[in-house]
C-alpha cells in the first residue's frame, strides 16, 4: 500500500467511520511495508489533513462549480489530502500530487471523477501563493472556525469568554506541534541513566524543568523501545504530569482514581508515593481495566488495586474511605486535539456527558474523609465542563476551593484544567 492510499483510507475511516485517528494511523502503519521516511510522510499527511480539515473543505467549496455537499465522500477525502500536500508541504512536486490524486480517484471514486479532481487541484496550484483570498469576507467567528479548523460549536462557546485575540492565540497553540514527552518512572529508572540509554537507542532527548519529564524525538516510536517495555518510562504529556501534582500524594495516603484507565496518572501517583500507601483504580469496562492492569504491571506499581466499577453509581464499600480522590472525568477532549484532531471537527454539545461528569462528582463526595481533597480534572478548554461545572458543584456540596488552574496548550504541553477542592464539615 502506498503512502497516499494509506493516508486516504485512514482519513476516510476517521471522518466517516468514527475511528480514532491516532490509534487507526498507528495500526495502519504497523500493517504496512513502508520505510521510515514514508511512514513519517503518511503520518504528516494524515494528521496535517485532519488538523486543517475545515479549511481544506472551505477551499474545495470555493474552487468547485459543484456543491461541496454533493461530492462523494471519497472525492472529498482525496481532495483534502491532496490540497494539504499542495498548500502545506513544499518538497512534493505539484505534478506528483495531482497524479497520485487522479490515481486514487480512479480507484476509489470512479473514472468520471478523475477530471474533476485534476481540475480542482490545478486551480488550487495557481492560488497557492494567495491563500488569504479564501478567508476574505468571513465574520470573525467564521474566520477562526475555518482558519484553525474548529467547528462553530466550539467557537461559539469560547468566543464570549475569551474574545477574538485571546481565542485565536489559544486555537493556534492547540494546533501547533508540541513535543513528545515521557515520564521517567522513578520506581525502575534513574533519570540520567535513562537519558543515556535512550540516546544509545538513537533517540534525541531534551531535558525539561519538570523533574520527571523528558522530551523525546527521533525516527522510531518510543513505545517500541525496550526501555518502554521494561517500564523505565511512560508516554505522558507534560501537562498531564503537572495536573497530578496538586493532589500532593504522600506515602500513607489512601487514594481513589475513579476513572483510571489507561493508567498514566494512576502509575504516576504510585511513583510519587514510592509504591507505598494504597491506590484504588476504577474504570467502567473490563477491557479498560485490563489495559490499566497491563500498564500497572509494566511500570512496577505494587500499591494499586484495580476494580471494574461504574463510578456514577454509589459504592457503599468506599464510604469515607479515601484521603484524596483523583477524578479525571470523561470529557470532550478539545485540549488534546493535537493528538486526535477529529475531536475539534466533530464536537457537539453533549448533555449526557455533562450529566455523567455531575454524577461522578456527586458520588465522589461520599467517598472522601472529612477534610479530604478532591482533584477534578479534564483535558478540555470548554467552560461548561470546567469552571461552570465547578460553580455548580461548589454551590451544591460542602467543599471549598483550594486551587483552580488551566494548563494552557503550548509547544511543551497540551491543554488541561483542574480544580482542587477540600471537603468541609456539613
Amino acid at each position: 500500500m502506498s503512502v497516499r492510499e494509506l493516508s486516504f483510507q485512514t482519513v476516510y475511516d476517521v471522518m466517516y467511520k468514527d475511528k480514532y485517528s491516532n490509534a487507526l494511523l498507528e495500526a495502519n502503519l504497523n500493517k504496512s511495508n513502508l520505510n521510515e521516511r514514508d511512514r513519517n510522510l503518511a503520518n504528516n499527511i494524515v494528521m496535517g489533513t485532519l488538523q486543517n480539515y475545515l479549511y481544506l473543505e472551505h477551499v474545495i467549496a470555493k474552487l468547485s462549480d459543484l456543491s461541496y455537499q454533493k461530492l462523494s465522500k471519497s472525492v472529498k477525502v482525496i481532495l483534502t489530502i491532496s490540497l494539504y500536500q499542495l498548500f502545506f508541504l513544499d518538497k512534493i512536486p505539484e505534478f506528483a500530487i495531482c497524479d497520485e490524486a487522479v490515481n486514487l480517484a480512479a480507484r476509489y471514486a470512479g473514472n468520471r471523477s478523475k477530471s474533476f479532481v485534476n481540475a480542482i487541484l490545478r486551480k488550487a496550484a495557481l492560488m497557492k501563493e494567495n491563500q488569504s483570498m479564501f478567508l476574505d469576507q468571513l465574520s470573525k467567528k467564521e474566520y477562526l472556525s475555518i482558519k484553525y479548523s474548529f467547528n462553530m460549536n466550539i467557537i461559539n462557546q469560547l468566543y464570549k469568554k475569551y474574545g477574538y485575540d485571546k481565542l485565536e492565540s489559544m486555537l493556534k497553540a492547540i494546533n501547533e506541534y508540541s513535543k513528545t514527552s515521557i515520564r521517567v518512572n522513578n520506581l525502575k529508572a534513574d533519570r540520567d541513566e535513562l537519558i543515556r540509554d535512550l540516546r544509545c537507542e538513537g533517540f534525541v532527548i531534551d531535558e525539561s524543568e519538570h523533574p520527571d519529564c523528558l522530551y523525546i524525538s527521533g525516527h522510531a516510536n518510543p513505545s517500541h523501545s525496550r526501555l518502554y517495555h521494561e517500564g523505565k518510562f511512560n508516554l505522558m504529556d507534560k501537562g498531564a504530569m503537572e495536573l497530578v501534582l496538586p493532589l500532593e500524594p504522600v506515602e500513607d495516603d489512601v487514594i481513589l482514581d475513579a476513572c483510571a484507565s489507561p493508567g498514566g496518572k494512576t502509575t504516576y501517583l504510585s511513583s510519587l508515593m514510592n509504591n507505598k500507601g494504597e491506590i484504588h483504580a476504577c474504570d467502567i469496562h473490563e477491557s479498560r481495566v485490563s489495559l490499566l492492569q497491563g500498564n500497572i504491571d509494566r511500570m512496577g506499581s505494587k500499591n494499586i488495586i484495580t476494580h471494574v466499577k461504574d463510578m456514577t453509581i454509589l459504592e457503599n464499600e468506599f464510604f469515607e474511605k479515601f484521603d484524596k480522590i483523583l477524578l479525571d472525568v470523561p470529557c470532550s477532549g478539545i485540549g488534546v486535539s493535537k493528538k486526535r484532531p477529529e475531536i475539534k471537527l466533530k464536537y457537539e454539545y453533549d448533555e449526557t456527558l455533562l450529566k455523567t461528569q455531575k454524577l461522578l462528582l456527586e458520588q465522589s463526595t461520599h467517598y472522601l474523609k472529612k477534610h479530604g481533597r478532591l482533584l477534578y480534572a479534564t483535558c478540555t478548554i470548554l467552560p461548561c465542563e470546567n469552571e461552570m461545572m465547578m460553580d455548580w458543584f461548589l454551590k451544591n456540596y460542602p467543599f471549598k476551593l483550594v486551587k483552580m488552574e488551566f494548563i494552557m496548550p503550548n509547544e511543551n504541553s497540551m491543554g488541561f484544567f483542574y480544580s482542587l477542592m477540600e471537603k468541609i464539615n456539613d
